[in-house]
């Protein structure tokens, strides 16, 4: 399928299992999940079904490519030079950021910005962590951040973690 045209076909995902789709009404479009409404690119779809026609399911090993490009990534595009052993895989942010949290910073509050993905609001909770939120505000069509409240809320000896995902879930802002 050619890019143009990936942005052109909706595949239906009622009854699919989308956690998206699974209760919106007719007519109703959602929006509360950054969960894309078209079909992957043909060679990603080709590569799953090479991987999955053996039909063995088991234990697989983090091949020495991933490392590699995840290395080569963070030295070409952000300059930061990262050690194989310094990764550590997860099955998925929330739970990193969970892992993070309670290695990093096992004492105190967290801090983010509202709106929030809820997940990340869901992560201090788990761990027994108090939430502090500070509001966004839209003017003039963007959304802003009270820098001196973050500062006094931050200096407050409450808190210990700062929830942070840039560009900023669900306000978009970078």
């Amino acid at each position: 399928m050619a890019a143009e045209s990936w942005f052109d076909s909706f595949p239906e995902r009622r009854g699919t299992d989308s956690e998206k789709w699974a209760d919106v009404p007719a007519g109703v479009i959602p929006m509360f999940v950054a969960d894309m409404d078209f079909r992957s690119p043909q060679c990603v779809i080709d590569a799953l079904r090479e991987r999955t026609e053996h039909g063995m399911y088991g234990y697989s090993m983090v091949p020495d490519s991933f490392y590699d490009a995840f290395i080569s990534w963070e030295r070409r595009i952000h300059g930061c030079t990262v050690a194989r052993e310094e990764i550590l895989l997860s099955a998925g942010v929330i739970t990193g950021l969970q892992w993070s949290m309670k290695a990093l910073t096992p004492e105190k509050g967290a801090l983010i910005f509202h709106p929030s993905y809820p997940p990340f609001m869901g992560v201090p909770k788990a761990l027994g962590k108090p939430l502090f939120t500070l509001e966004m505000e839209a003017r003039d069509g963007k959304w802003t951040v009270d820098f001196d409240a973050f500062e006094r809320l931050a200096a407050g000896g409450e808190i210990d973690a700062f929830i942070l995902c840039n560009p900023h879930n669900p306000t978009g802002r970078s």
